[in-house]
């Protein structure tokens, strides 16, 4: 069975699978307590009748971000543990083609 990747590029997939989780996970907590440093990332309009409007739409658009954030945080989620299978799956390749080869050799 050949694998799409080999082992070192699948460790560098996980690697930056994980990083890219941890570092979306945050922005989405963030994003949900409403973290006033990220206000100039809402797609805001550009200027408000009544301060209840720009609130209600500022945390409307808050929940739409980090529910963004934590929706691409699930797809690495995904993509580590498939870059994890491929690692696995990998090392198994490499057992049954070492235990092939003892094999061979003690035949001979």
């Amino acid at each position: 069975m050949n694998l799409i990747c080999n082992k070192k590029c699948s460790i560098f997939c996980l690697f930056i699978s994980i990083w890219g989780l941890i570092q979306l996970l945050v922005m989405g907590v963030c994003f949900s307590f409403n973290a006033l440093a990220f206000v100039t990332h809402l797609p805001l309009e550009e200027s408000y009748d009544n301060l209840q409007e720009f609130r209600s739409d500022s945390d409307r658009l808050y929940k739409d971000v980090a529910l963004r954030f934590y929706a691409t945080a699930a797809l690495y989620g995904v993509f580590a543990t498939l870059s994890l299978l491929c690692i696995r799956l990998k090392k198994r390749q490499m057992i049954r083609e070492k235990n092939a080869e003892i094999r061979r050799s003690h035949l001979v």
